[in-house]
């Protein structure tokens, strides 16, 4: 017989409710058609072999809380997966759980780890049916336990989503003020800025950061001496005119936007076309930009993984080679965000 309606993680008891038989479950463990996600919790086997990585840490993590009786919620970077956050660069990483009982031992096992800490009933959500930190504590656990640019990339999407504001993540830190690594929660939390447009900019600029350069404002729109709207850019240093475009060559490439909209009938040639009249477009954009007396520094992610300090001593070459007198242009910035007011004062 066909699977009876069964949710996207199950167990043996629930699928013999449904109408199962215990043969039935035993043919279906032997060929296959379902996928274990941890001891007695199941998944179909399409759906697991079929989903993406957020999909399957999901699907783990709602089997992990649902398996435990002590109120454990998802947290940390499970909880910004349950959450519908921007992916972490280099992926979920173990299922990440919070027992609510203090006096606990951390707890790691193969594939998962259980943190043992306070959890407010304000600090507490429900995501996929199952219990979760809400958005302010998993930002604040997440900048107190992730590296700055990881953690602030995340958070900086999750604030232009409106999931959460940015005093609840700071209420939320400062009632960690005793526990471990709240001051560097609340040094990340300085740099968050959700001005920005794209987790590439958020992460990279952070990075720079990391080596000693200013964060650059966000999302600048940049005009010529007659008026004239030329571009918004990622980033713009202010007393260096100089410009930060935080993409690299993926534009360029024949995947992603590219072929956006494309089937597997458009001719090569015409993609190939597309990629340089984009190419063609982008060199006149930054012709402009040059001719209104700014440096223009761009990069990707290969560039800030492969050498970060090069990098950064790049960009401070640009910066040094830029002077705000030499701009003929003008420029008109996003509203600024009290919080990094008070940042760049202190």
């Amino acid at each position: 017989m066909d699977d009876p309606d069964l949710a996207a993680v199950f167990t043996r008891p629930q699928a013999l409710a449904a109408g199962l038989t215990r043969h039935q479950l035993a043919f279906r463990l032997r060929a296959g058609q379902w996928h274990r996600l941890r001891p007695g919790w199941y998944c179909l086997s399409q759906t697991w072999w079929g989903a993406d990585a957020r999909t399957r840490h999901r699907l783990q993590t709602v089997a992990a809380v649902s398996a435990r009786r002590d109120g454990s919620l998802a947290s940390h970077l499970s909880a910004a997966c349950l959450l519908g956050w921007l992916s972490p660069l280099n992926g979920y990483g173990a299922v990440t759980l919070t027992s609510p009982h203090p006096g606990q031992p951390v707890r790691r096992r193969a594939g998962s780890v259980v943190q043992v800490a306070e959890v407010p009933a304000g600090d507490r959500s429900q995501r996929h049916g199952v219990g979760v930190t809400s958005p302010a504590r998993t930002a604040a656990d997440l900048l107190r336990h992730e590296s700055a640019a990881e953690a602030v990339a995340l958070v900086d999407g999750a604030l232009r989503r409106g999931d959460m504001n940015y005093e609840q993540v700071a209420q939320v830190l400062r009632s960690q003020s005793c526990w471990p690594l709240a001051r560097r929660g609340l040094a990340s939390l300085e740099l968050v800025d959700p001005r920005r447009e794209t987790w590439l900019e958020s992460w990279s600029f952070v990075q720079l950061y990391s080596q000693g350069v200013p964060l650059p404002e966000p999302q600048v729109d940049i005009f010529d001496s007659r008026g004239r709207w030329i571009a918004r850019v990622d980033g713009l240093w202010l007393q260096d005119a100089t410009v930060a475009e935080a993409d690299g060559q993926v534009k360029y490439a024949l995947a992603g936007p590219i072929i956006a909209g494309t089937d597997s009938t458009t001719p090569t040639a015409e993609l190939v076309d597309r990629a340089q009249r984009r190419l063609t477009d982008q060199r006149r954009r930054e012709d402009r930009l040059r001719d209104t007396g700014l440096q223009v520094v761009r990069y990707g992610v290969a560039d800030v993984l492969r050498d970060l300090p090069g990098l950064a001593q790049q960009v401070n070459q640009r910066r040094a080679s830029g002077a705000a007198s030499a701009f003929t242009g003008r420029f008109r910035l996003q509203p600024a965000l009290p919080w990094v007011a008070r940042a760049q004062a202190s």
